[in-house]
């Protein structure tokens, strides 16, 4: 693994020989190419200015669970952007994914359960629930991938917007248009649960940033995915 303090003591020494032209050049690139991170910070820094309670540990936790409902979304969407893709159908397959969830969860006791057949919920029964829910979202974008490398669909754009309005379909036929609710409270629970102080969602996401992470950079199938991304002929 890289050593960060080697690469920007490099980085440093590197800008030092650089002309006056290279070194305008370098800042330009560095903010164009962080400059959704600059509009972040700023975004950051006037709002804790306008509204100090922004930065108490009630805001940020209450920021940290939200963030922690798309981050695994956007992980994966951002797979498909490094190889110049992208996923429209992304949001609509965590909506009947969490639709499923919610129907196959309910208490049995309750008096609008969706799928009275199920039995009543277990620390098991919801272990299966969530591979199930995952393998899912996983044959959806197999499906998505099929389209476009087998079937040759002229951009993932088509293929993925196709998938998802078939889904926004498949979430309204599951849920029947109604909002699902009547959980036990150890399903509540992993929304609202803390380890530690930080709430098990954020864990979690943490996990599979880690995991994403290491997959990208440290493996081949991560390099392979730059290397289509950057130049797909070439590679």
């Amino acid at each position: 693994m890289a050593n960060p303090v080697a690469n920007l003591q490099r980085t440093a020494a590197e800008y030092k020989a650089m002309g006056q032209k290279d070194k305008r050049r370098f800042w330009i690139d560095g903010i164009l190419n962080n400059a959704l991170y600059i509009l972040m910070l700023a975004f950051c820094i006037y709002t804790a200015i306008q509204r100090p309670n922004f930065l108490s540990l009630g805001s940020l936790g209450n920021l940290i669970v939200q963030v922690a409902a798309y981050l695994p979304m956007a992980l994966g969407i951002a797979g498909c952007i490094v190889l110049t893709g992208t996923d429209l159908s992304a949001g609509r397959a965590v909506g009947l994914t969490a639709a499923i969830t919610g129907a196959f969860l309910q208490r049995v006791d309750y008096a609008n359960k969706m799928l009275t057949f199920l039995p009543a919920v277990t620390p098991f029964w919801m272990f299966v629930t969530l591979l199930s829910v995952v393998a899912i979202g996983a044959i959806i974008g197999l499906i998505n991938g099929t389209l476009l490398t087998r079937l040759h669909l002229p951009h993932p754009f088509v293929s993925t917007l196709g998938m998802k309005n078939f889904l926004w379909g498949a979430s309204l036929l599951v849920t029947g248009s109604q909002m699902i609710s009547g959980f036990p409270d150890g399903v509540m629970a992993l929304g609202s649960a803390t380890i530690g102080g930080f709430p098990i969602s954020f864990i979690v996401v943490v996990i599979i940033y880690v995991l994403m992470h290491i997959l990208l950079t440290r493996t081949a199938l991560g390099r392979s995915i730059y290397c289509t991304g950057g130049n797909m002929e070439a590679t």
